[in-house]
């Protein structure tokens, strides 16, 4: 029986230059399918393989870790729209329902004023957002992460993993994004 949740994975383009052939694939971060079986056909027959920037924990961590903000920069709250905040609010409650028990939702909630600022205090706008836009997708069924897989399947493998930019470069360009565009963006989703 097939598995609705997996897919052939066809976001890939051959690309051929001085006859070496490369393969250029594009993804969504999250996506609501899986394609873990179909990265390990492409991928076996790759080597080096290529990644936008680190994906191993280490990395994770130190993207979360550059993510926390002092205490005397502004937290997202106070640059969103109360009902923004109120509709946030009410999704992450939904996101605390399905993944944890209804019962908790009270023990989350104490000390803060909402689930909201739970979630997003202490944190700089581009993590709060992703945080944000994290518990949005999986609200939806989106809790496959394409890149992740396709490093996992390289790194069983057995490939030479190379990467594009430095976590820091990638941060870089995170703190790059004006706070009104991430605003904004929170506000249209």
């Amino acid at each position: 029986m097939r598995n609705p949740f997996r897919k052939e994975f066809r976001m890939l383009w051959k690309v051929e230059k001085n006859k070496k052939i490369s393969y250029l694939a594009g993804c969504a971060h999250f996506f609501p399918v899986s394609y873990r079986s179909s990265f390990k056909t492409i991928i076996r027959e790759l080597n080096p393989v290529m990644f936008e920037g680190p994906l191993d924990e280490g990395n994770m961590d130190a993207v979360r870790g550059l993510g926390v903000v002092s205490r005397n920069t502004k937290s997202i709250k106070e640059f969103i729209d109360r009902e923004i905040q109120k509709a946030i609010e009410r999704e992450i409650s939904s996101f605390y329902y399905k993944e944890y028990f209804k019962d908790f939702i009270g023990i989350l909630k104490q000390g803060k004023a909402s689930l909201f600022e739970s979630e997003t205090d202490g944190l700089s706008p581009w993590m709060a957002f992703f945080r944000i836009w994290t518990i949005f997708l999986k609200n939806r069924g989106w809790h496959y992460s394409v890149d992740l897989d396709a490093h996992t399947v390289a790194k069983e493998l057995g490939k030479t993993v190379i990467y594009l930019e430095t976590v820091e470069e990638q941060i870089a360009a995170l703190e790059g994004i004006p706070v009104e565009r991430i605003i904004r963006f929170i506000s249209h989703f």
